[in-house]
């Protein structure tokens, strides 16, 4: 079983009733596409702080290998580091993102897929 947070926008003149009919549920799971595209998954995603420091991290293993001699394994390494440290994280902060938004975690829906959790959140909502 997965879990998925369910997360509402912030209040706004249509009441709760409107804010859960735009709840958006996020699954607390790795993403595969984060690992395997790293920075172009942050650009799309519009995790805009998140690419930028990417971006440093990721530049400055590039400088450490040409200025100090950093072996090809190692940086190889770091990079593996940061793009599964992305896969794990990924939905935490496309979470963190929105609540920097406003919006709130109303639930967590535990569900094997993601229509199954919506059915469960509506249910309960």
């Amino acid at each position: 079983m997965a879990f998925f947070q369910a997360l509402i926008p912030p209040p706004g003149a249509g009441g709760l009733r409107e804010e859960v009919e735009q709840a958006r549920l996020l699954p607390e799971s790795f993403t595969f596409s984060a690992l395997i595209f790293g920075g172009v998954w942050l650009l799309f995603k519009r995790l805009w702080l998140a690419f930028i420091l990417y971006a440093l991290v990721w530049g400055g293993l590039v400088y450490l290998q040409r200025q100090i001699g950093f072996s090809f394994f190692a940086v190889m390494l770091s990079h593996t580091a940061l793009a599964v440290f992305l896969g794990f994280e990924g939905q935490n902060l496309i979470a963190r993102k929105l609540m920097r938004k406003g919006w709130r975690l109303v639930d967590v829906v535990e569900a094997p897929d993601l229509s199954s959790a919506e059915r469960r959140f509506f249910e309960r909502a």
